[in-house]
């Protein structure tokens, strides 16, 4: 393999890792944006508290999942401990914008205001974050056979 090549992959596979971060970055700003309106509103409904809640725990398992594997662990199931995770949170992020039923049960959609707007753009996230997930497990296994 040449150097650019070699050098060209390093590249590719850093602004991939940007591009997840600040997707992970971006996501915890708006589930704060959230938890802020959530916590302000507890009393009109728990089943909001619950999808968000199940939507963080999500999230965060399924990045934690996709870091383990990308560090060498294959016994991590990327289909349940990762893309089922991300699936789930995005179903219950839809839930939340536009109610319905989900893992925790029936949710009124949130109101129209910030934390409806800031949850929207958290479900557009996690089909981002999905997608570039999808990408390092296929990007890892191009770079195994090309250098084995």
């Amino acid at each position: 393999m040449s150097v650019i090549n070699t050098v060209s992959r390093h590249a590719r596979n850093a602004s991939l890792e940007l591009m997840i971060g600040a997707a992970i970055v971006l996501l915890a700003i708006v589930l704060l944006a959230a938890h802020r309106y959530r916590t302000e509103t507890f009393d009109s409904s728990r089943d909001w508290n619950s999808a968000s809640d199940e939507l963080k725990v999500r999230v965060t398992e399924s990045h934690l999942w996709l870091e383990e594997w990308l560090g060498g662990d294959r016994s991590v199931d990327l289909g349940r401990q990762v893309f089922a995770n991300l699936d789930g949170a995005r179903a219950q992020c839809r839930a939340l914008v536009h109610g319905g039923r989900s893992d925790v049960g029936e949710i009124e959609r949130l109101p129209r205001g910030e934390a409806r707007a800031a949850t929207a753009t958290t479900c557009s996230e996690i089909v981002k974050l999905r997608a570039a997930a999808i990408g390092r497990p296929l990007a890892g296994d191009r770079s195994r056979r090309s250098s084995g």
